[in-house]
């Protein structure tokens, strides 16, 4: 929903973001889920604290409970990571990634605040491919949608983007180097604006590890048939389907034999 074309054009004549932002900035709120806390202080939180934890986008699909590995694609300021944690009641592990490195910095504080001792964000563009080096993300005004150039530049045609260059990563390499001793991971979340197939592509060597998995699929730019083939293809059955909007879907899907 927060990536909605609609939305976007109406944030951006409208300019209400700067006015929210503006709120925020000087009455800044403190949201609790369960036993965590997440920071408010910009329109961008405010809508994913919409969706995860007043929406329920990812409740009651998975039997959470047996989850005690991350990986979160496109963390953005990490709320995830408290859903998941208040959901599964367990000491979690895992890493973060996030494309837009103005966002680090608060993905960091949150962990530190609700003792994610065992969680760790690294800034770079999941789904670039793997030939290292940097590659080109853009950045709108409120943070909604940043994405790789490659991928984004067409649905946020008209905006006035932020270009950056970040790392390209491996997801593979960064969950060996943080897990050496051959962890599986329990739940993959993904949320990379248009670079869901290329990453599925090309992290064939860590999706043999990924217990369950959810994606959101931006329709405008990859195929939800072809994700959905590619899923199937390696060993994940379809849970759950969802519209976001009429730009986006939700899979949620499980390895056939976990």
């Amino acid at each position: 929903m927060i990536n909605n074309k609609v939305f976007r054009e109406f944030l951006k004549i409208f300019k209400v973001h700067l006015f929210v932002d503006w709120f925020f900035r000087f009455f800044p709120r403190q949201g609790t889920f369960g036993a965590y806390t997440y920071p408010v202080a910009s329109l961008e939180a405010w809508l994913v604290e919409k969706e995860i934890f007043k929406g329920g986008i990812y409740d009651g699909v998975f039997d959470l409970s047996q989850v005690e590995t991350f990986a979160d694609l496109g963390c953005n300021r990490g709320f995830f990571s408290v859903w998941l944690a208040e959901k599964s009641q367990r000491k979690l592990k895992g890493i973060l990634v996030e494309a837009n490195p103005a966002l680090i910095p608060e993905v960091d504080r949150l962990l530190k605040k609700n003792g994610f001792d065992c969680m760790s964000v690294f800034n770079g563009a999941a789904g670039a491919g793997l030939d290292g080096g940097e590659v080109e993300i853009l950045v709108p005004p409120t943070d909604v949608g940043a994405g790789l150039k490659t991928a984004t530049e067409r649905s946020l045609s008209g905006d006035k983007c932020d270009l950056v260059k970040v790392p390209a990563l491996c997801v593979g390499d960064v969950w060996r180097k943080r897990f050496p001793n051959g962890e599986r991971c329990g739940l993959l979340k993904i949320d990379i604006e248009g670079a869901e197939q290329t990453f599925f592509e090309d992290e064939q060597d860590f999706l043999v590890i990924v217990e369950r998995l959810v994606v959101e699929v931006h329709e405008t730019m990859v195929s939800l048939a072809g994700v959905k083939k590619i899923l199937s293809s390696k060993g994940f059955s379809l849970v759950k389907e969802s519209k976001e909007d009429s730009e986006t879907s939700l899979i949620f899907a499980e390895r056939k034999n976990g």
